[in-house]
This record gives C-alpha cells, structure tokens and sequence, in this order.
C-alpha cells in the first residue's frame, strides 16, 4: 500500500470513528484504522477498582494510562492530558456482543470491516489540550451501559490544540479528516470491560 492510500485509509477510518460523534455533537452538545510500523506506545491498564466511582485517565503520547481492566457501570472517566504538543481524545465505543478481538487487533482491519465493527454512537467523547481542562464533547465521561468498550484516539498527529478547541464541531471533524495518521494508528487504543 503506498503511503497516499495508506493516508486515505487512516482518513476513511477515522470518519467511520467521527460520524455518529459530529451527528449528535451538531445537535447540541460541544461537540472515532490502521496499524502503523512506526514505533508506539503500550496503554497501560490496571486491576485497581474505580475509587468514589471515578476513574482519571492520563493521556499521554501515544497512550492511555491509568486505566484500570474493568470498571463497574455508573464509574465516570476523567482524563487529563500530559503531553507537551499534542491534543488528545478518549473515545468510549461499545463493540458488539461476541466481538472478542483485541482492539490493537480490531484497528488493523481494513476501513470498510472495521467500520461495520465501529459504526455505533459513542458511549462518551472526552478531549483536552496539552496540559489544559478536560472538554465533554459527548457526556461527561460516565460508562453507564455494561459491556466491552473500544477507547480510541481518532485525532490526527500534529493537529493543531487551539484551532480545534475554538472550532465548531462540524470545523473540528473537517480538521480531522484533513490531518495525517490517527493517534489510534501510534497505538493510542484500549479494552476496557464495564460490569
């Protein structure tokens, strides 16, 4: 695959990710590939339960951290970004009964299969700045429905903080669509059960 459809692909894939997230973000409120031989990041998980029903998720380069195996329905996530440049996302996305593939292995696929895996609205939205305050683009973090989830990052690696952070939703996903290879394609993914 030369990289100009390597590009292509990441794009495809990251509006199958974004599609149902601008759909309802539009309507109200603030506003998800490909595996990539470059080098990546491990999330790192834990077994530690959710204290007070919270659980803070630091978002690193290219990586979720913090994040424990399971959490009981209700837990709310909280994330806080600790990199110097770059904007990240969590992206809470059901999967489908019976889908028992690592999501490292689920990114991998082609566009079009991981789309028919992917396409559902997204449980919840998170994003924040480098160092800056967690934005509720879609709810407010809380997993309330039990069940496997997908985290993902869909943002584009070098996107621009500010400019999306000051942009309307429908501007944001353009800006997506527009950048190079998803954060989610540097590894930047992750299981997460909710019982």
């Amino acid at each position: 695959m030369t990289t100009t459809s390597t590009h292509a692909a990441w794009r495809i894939a990251a509006a199958t990710l974004l599609g149902a997230t601008v759909a309802l973000t539009a309507c109200g409120s603030d506003d998800t590939g490909a595996a990539s031989d470059d080098a990546t990041t491990t999330t790192t998980t834990t077994s530690a339960p959710a204290e007070d029903g919270v659980v803070d998720v630091e978002l690193v380069d290219f990586a979720f951290e913090g994040l424990p195996d399971s959490v009981a329905a209700g837990t709310r996530l909280t994330i806080t970004n600790s990199s110097a440049v770059e904007l990240h996302k969590l992206s809470a996305l059901p999967l489908p009964d019976g889908e028992d593939r690592p999501v490292e292995e689920l990114v991998a696929l082609p566009p079009t299969e991981l789309a028919a895996i992917l396409r559902v609205v997204p449980a919840t939205v998170l994003a924040a700045g480098p160092g800056g305050p967690q934005l509720d683009e879609l709810g407010d973090g809380t997993l309330s429905a039990p069940g496997r989830y997908a985290l993902i990052c869909a943002i584009p690696l070098g996107l621009d903080p500010d400019g999306y952070l000051n942009a309307m939703p429908a501007e944001r996903r353009s800006q997506i669509l527009a950048g190079e290879r998803p954060h989610f394609a540097l590894g930047m993914v992750a299981d997460l059960l909710v019982e």
